[in-house]
């Protein structure tokens, strides 16, 4: 049973709401009007449906039914009508070239009449198109609660290539399970570029489930005989993820258990809407996303719905087309040659329908990387005996379609002289839209048309670089240029000693620095702060020095959002002009007061004869599939040489080699069920001997958070133009105003949501909506 939200809207937030007036952006399309742009006489008929609704409400629990019944429509595609359903209470869903659908509950239909909205219904009662579970069929759907069991039973048939990892855990407590596939998957390889594969961020799709696990099932059982396969295995990291929202799919509902749409709930270009959460990254599904994502650069992604059958590209947002369009066109061009779907169509995603806060324009938007949204079967959830049908439709293609992006472009890594991966930018000047690196390793794999390229390759605090490439036809052994690039730090940051790099967001910490250079800076007039692309940084924070050492405050609030927080930090060092001069890559690690497992200690066992110890982390309810990292006293980091079980919740084992770790002290840092905890100081290490120091601070409690002080803000102008470059994810969020909740929490009368949407039109009918936040700051910049 889904927990709805209780019933209540923040009057201030609303009324500022109301009250601003942004400017229109300037769009291909032409104006629109109806929601946005609605007649007096049309605003009195909405009135007249509110007051209808309210008083047939309270009639009885027959009519209330009936009310909260969630119905499939559709209505004649075009931009104006697309427009007009933004701003009403519906959730777009997919569709034709000719109809586009979309899913109401009964209290909003009178609005979709006053709108002047024309439909037909497709299904009176959404829930009823649940598939019912048959004993005699030979093929049925998949239970989607349980996809850990059957993401372990892959693992446990092909051990070499696969791990089960926790990526997160669901409002209602269910895991959000993933496989990872590569080739030693207890390892991290530092020339392997990573690939993501998502499904089921709707719960009411679950042929994108079955089609997910099928092409895990497909890589995982073909790898020995198919050479293409075991190529892309190898040599990348695939991470499958077939539930995102597995409340929502036990419910056999569109949204998560707190009416939140998790594909308008990602940061890049968010709107506050009625089923898009009180705040980008609001809700625990899809923070665990973004969580996953900021510890790799995942250049190649696809995510999985239905409810269509095409696929699109970047933008949603806007009409305006990515600088990479030609380029995403001609792969998806390749999907539709591939598939024998009948129907099947390739689109831009706005040129079908605007959407905003979606998975694709986050990933591309933030870090350039390319994201598509395959939608496989026109009904949502088709019947189990059209499984095999819609599989082989999509199968091999997507197979295809993830391998096909890693045969044409550039790929290799960004590092140090002495290897050390770098998180940098890649920026094509012919098509100059960047991408970024692994942040741990440096690896990358960035698609590109055949042609002459000048790439840029910057990083805050090393010395930029320049490189022309010539990437040769497809399907040529010249298609794919291999590069290893490597980049000066513009100051040496080996001189450096350093103490307390682990601190939860919850307080402010202390943090030492020493090296007389860094204090001779930063007394000159320079700054020390945190910094990752994606999150409107550098942060500067407060610093004052001690002899040859800085105490520097670390004040997670500096930081512009609450979902930002969490998480590996660059350390900066930056002049008085704010340029950076020094980065310690990943050093700061702010940790989660509420991972859901804690970290209790260590044991050490003895080294073997090639110098390698076994490392036991010990505590509770820890996370399958857990990473671990070591890191040292200058901030470097390591990783273990395999991660060797999940004994269980209690013990996660790693082996260690005590020769790579440099004499002093290093801490353990974990990363397990979306969230990053860490044994501060839980090793010593002298002459390749590691020991257990005599007391690592403990890990975060265990309690879940509540949410809060979830916002957003839009300082500036909507650029159609092709909007901003990557490496500002969250860059349009301002500071958050502590007690603003901009949201339309579900009410048990549903009055509340239609008052609301009449005082929307009224506002909207002045001026073309544009997206706005109620919370913002009014200098927020």
């Amino acid at each position: 049973m889904r927990s709805m939200r209780d019933s209540h809207t923040s009057c201030r937030c609303w009324w500022t709401l109301l009250q601003r007036t942004p400017p229109a952006p300037s769009l291909r399309a032409p104006e629109v009007v109806g929601s946005r742009g609605v007649s007096a006489w049309m605003l009195l008929v909405v009135l007249g449906a509110a007051w209808a609704v309210e008083s047939t409400h309270a009639q009885g629990a027959v009519e209330a039914t009936q009310e909260d019944r969630w119905t499939l429509l559709a209505t004649p595609a075009s931009y104006d009508t697309a427009q007009q359903l933004l701003g009403l209470p519906v959730l777009v869903e997919g569709g034709t070239r000719d109809e586009l659908h979309f899913e109401a509950q009964g209290w909003a239909l009178p609005m979709l009449d006053a709108a002047g909205i024309s439909y037909r219904v497709i299904e009176d009662d959404i829930a009823l198109l649940r598939p019912v579970p048959s004993v005699g069929r030979d093929v049925d759907y998949r239970d989607p609660l349980a996809m850990p069991e059957i993401l372990r039973s892959i693992a446990l048939e092909h051990p070499h290539i696969s791990r089960v990892v926790q990526v997160g855990t669901s409002w209602e407590g269910n895991p959000i399970t993933g496989l990872l596939l590569t080739d030693l998957p207890f390892s991290r390889e530092i020339d392997e570029p990573s690939l993501r594969l998502l499904g089921t961020h709707h719960g009411d799709e679950w042929s994108s489930m079955e089609v997910s696990l099928a092409v895990a099932e497909r890589l995982t059982d073909q790898y020995e005989t198919d050479e293409d396969i075991r190529d892309l295995i190898d040599r990348h990291e695939l991470w499958v993820v077939p539930v995102v929202n597995p409340d929502g799919a036990d419910a056999f509902t569109r949204n998560n258990s707190r009416d939140v749409d998790l594909n308008r709930n990602y940061a890049y270009r968010w709107e506050p809407s009625f089923y898009s959460g009180e705040g980008p990254f609001s809700e625990v599904e899809t923070a665990a996303i973004r969580a996953l994502s900021m510890t790799r650069a995942f250049g190649h992604s696809l995510s999985l719905h239905s409810g269509a059958t095409n696929l699109g590209w970047v933008w949603n947002y806007q009409l305006e087309p990515a600088e990479d369009e030609a380029w995403m066109e001609q792969l998806a061009s390749e999907y539709l040659i591939a598939t024998d779907q009948p129907g099947f169509w390739i689109t831009n995603g706005a040129d079908w329908y605007i959407s905003h806060g979606d998975t694709n324009d986050w990933s591309y938007g933030t870090r350039g990387g390319h994201d598509y949204t395959l939608e496989v079967t026109l009904e949502k959830t088709p019947p189990a005996d059209q499984i095999l049908d819609y599989v082989g439709h999509h199968l091999d293609p997507t197979v295809a379609f993830l391998s096909g992006a890693t045969r044409a472009g550039i790929r290799g890594r960004v590092a140090t002289e002495d290897g050390q991966g770098i998180e940098a930018s890649i920026l094509p000047l012919e098509t100059p839209w960047p991408s970024w690196t692994d942040p741990e390793t440096g690896a990358f794999a960035r698609p590109l048309l055949p042609g002459s390229y000048t790439l840029e390759i910057q990083a805050p605090g090393f010395a930029s670089k320049t490189q022309g490439v010539t990437i040769g036809p497809s399907g040529s052994s010249e298609s794919v240029v291999e590069l290893e690039l490597h980049l000066a730090p513009l100051v040496s940051m080996d001189s450096l000693h350093m103490t307390n790099l682990e601190h939860p967001t919850s307080a402010r910490g202390d943090l030492q620095v020493c090296a007389q250079w860094v204090v001779d800076t930063v007394t000159g007039g320079g700054q020390v702060g945190l910094d990752r692309p994606g999150t409107g940084g550098p942060y500067w924070l407060d610093a004052q020095a001690e002899g040859s050492c800085l105490q520097v405050t670390i004040d997670p609030e500096r930081i512009a959002n609450p979902w930002q927080r969490e998480g590996e930090w660059h350390l900066v060092i930056g002049q008085e002009d704010g340029d950076v001069v020094g980065s310690r890559q990943l050093a700061i690690l702010l940790t989660s007061t509420a991972p859901g497992y804690t970290l209790d200690g260590v044991e050490v066992q003895a080294a073997d004869d090639l110098g390698h110890s076994v490392v036991h982390i010990l505590g509770d309810n820890l996370a399958e599939g857990s990473m671990v990292r070591l890191v040292g006293p200058r901030g470097q980091r390591v990783f273990p040489e395999r991660i060797l079980s999940d004994d269980g919740p209690a013990r996660l084992a790693t082996r260690v080699d005590g020769a790579a770790l440099e004499d002093g002290t290093w801490s353990l840092r974990v990363f397990g069920n979306g969230h990053w905890t860490a044994l501060t100081g839980a090793l010593e290490v002298h002459d390749g001997l590691i020991s257990q120091a005599q007391k690592p601070t403990e890990g975060p409690t265990t309690e879940r958070p509540e949410t809060e002080g979830w916002t957003h803000a839009d300082p500036s102008p909507l650029d159609i133009g092709g909007g901003d470059p990557p490496g500002d994810d969250d860059s349009d969020e301002a500071p958050p105003i502590s007690g603003c909740s901009c949201t339309v929490h579900h009410p048990e009368s549903r009055a509340g949501n239609l008052w609301l949407a009449l005082l929307l039109g009224i506002r909207y009918s002045r001026v073309r909506f544009r997206r706005r936040n109620a919370c913002m700051s009014s200098d927020a910049n």
